[in-house]
């Protein structure tokens, strides 16, 4: 009545598509099927994720990368590519997150182009956080 997907074989009874989550908490999750009422608990893995602020100057200059808004002549055009690079990987592996903040808002009303920043920088900490 509990249980929530995904469902597993019950390792008792061993009614298919029985065994589902019933509780999760930071170290543990349950399993109980809900035909046998079967229960058994399983740990999590530890969580080895980094948490990375980047500041203004920095979410700026990753924007400008990845809309081509950059000149051609501005200086360090390789490092932020690159630095765009390694934090996508980095967050797909879930090895870090990186927290928004209200001064970020605060700071991204004043581009002359606020509201794409302000939505690729939601965007991008969405995408983060599946």
């Amino acid at each position: 009545m509990f249980e929530r997907p995904p469902f597993k074989n019950c390792p008792q009874c061993g009614r298919e598509q029985g065994f589902g989550i019933l509780w999760v908490s930071s170290e543990f999750y349950d399993r109980r099927c809900k035909f046998c009422g079967a229960k058994a608990t399983y740990c999590l893995p530890e969580v080895d994720k980094k948490v990375l602020y980047l500041d203004q100057f920095a979410i700026s200059e990753i924007f400008k990368v990845k809309e081509r808004k950059r000149r051609a002549d501005a200086p360090h055009a390789e490092f932020w590519a690159e630095a765009n690079d390694l934090l996508d990987r980095a967050i797909r592996r879930q090895q870090i997150i990186c927290p928004a903040s209200n001064i970020h808002r605060d700071e991204t009303m004043v581009y002359r182009d606020g509201k794409a920043l302000d939505l690729a920088h939601e965007k991008r900490l969405i995408l983060r956080m599946k």
